[in-house]
């Protein structure tokens, strides 16, 4: 490009804008025309066969124009045929079936056919029609002819699943003699009983509980102790509630006494099932159950109330 911008002159360069302003004046006098899309394509391929000799900025500047102009063109043309001003017109279409099939009647040594189509296109049995006839009729033959170049013709026979004809072939089946193979006798699978386990275990971790419950009494010298700090478990929610409900069961079987200090705080102490004494210490007597509730929360003010910083019952891991 920068051999012929420099050896180009400034009357070619004048005429190139010429030019492109032409194409421009034809675009847009384009839109009037019957046939705008035809106009704008033929300005288009000017300025097309024009675009090599452009080497200056002026000159790209007009070429543009004329794009512009064309893609406006034609964004109007596919708005017309979107919109509702493009509407097919069942009036216009007859009208225009008549005037091309419409044969007259034959008057005098004229051929009657008052048509556009050629007379050796005729078919012979509607002249034969038009001839004996006086009244206005139609040749339905050529109609039909012009209609099938437009409508599908009879499909060809087509395989769609491979040949028509195929040879099966025959499954060979071969019998196999029964051979009696040795099989070891395998033992059925014992299926565990898991309501059998759950109770055991329930009842391992009670006796665990009874376990820490006398090493504690003993190693604080006392009968008894208090029961927050005893079941409670300041990391574990969860393991201080399974805490409670093994207490309870040995409360339940006479194994443990709860009852009341003077301070109106729980404690337990120890008892011995067979004790025949143990009616007259406090929390002792007939099997008794002592319900209460507690949430998360009230777990969490007892621990902090009370400074419960460790379990007197182990942490067992989750």
């Amino acid at each position: 490009m920068s051999q012929l911008s420099s050896t180009q002159s400034e009357a070619t360069r004048r005429e190139l804008r010429n030019r492109h302003g032409e194409s421009i004046r034809r675009v847009r006098a384009a839109a009037e025309q019957a046939d705008p899309i035809k106009a704008a394509t033929e300005a288009l391929e000017q300025t097309n066969n024009d675009f090599r000799f452009v080497s200056h900025g002026s000159e790209a500047v007009t070429d543009a124009r004329v794009l512009s102009e064309a893609a406006l063109l034609g964004r109007q043309e596919a708005v017309k045929l979107s919109g509702a001003s493009f509407e097919f017109s069942s009036g216009s279409l007859k009208e225009a079936l008549k005037s091309t099939f419409m044969i007259a009647p034959v008057t005098g040594g004229s051929s009657g056919i008052e048509t556009s189509q050629p007379h050796n296109k005729r078919s012979k049995r509607s002249l034969a029609a038009a001839s004996t006839s006086n009244a206005v009729s139609y040749d339905w033959d050529a109609l039909g002819v012009l209609a099938c170049q437009y409508l599908l013709p009879v499909p060809p026979l087509r395989v769609l699943l491979g040949p028509l004809a195929m040879d099966t072939s025959k499954k060979v089946i071969e019998r196999q003699t029964n051979q009696r193979k040795n099989y070891k006798a395998i033992q059925p699978k014992t299926m565990n009983d898991f309501a059998t386990e759950d109770r055991e275990t329930t009842s391992n971790r009670v006796e665990t509980v009874l376990d820490c419950l006398l090493d504690h009494l003993e190693e604080i010298g006392e009968d008894d102790c208090d029961l927050f700090h005893f079941a409670f478990n300041p990391k574990s929610f969860s393991q201080t509630i399974e805490n409670i409900f093994d207490v309870s069961f040995l409360i339940n079987e006479g194994r443990c006494g709860l009852f009341y200090d003077r301070h109106n705080l729980p404690r337990i102490r120890s008892l011995d099932p067979d004790d025949e004494t143990k009616g007259k210490l406090p929390g002792s007597g007939s099997r008794q159950q002592v319900i209460f509730s507690v949430n998360q929360q009230e777990w969490q003010d007892i621990v902090e109330a009370f400074k419960i910083s460790k379990s007197v019952i182990p942490n067992r891991p989750s």
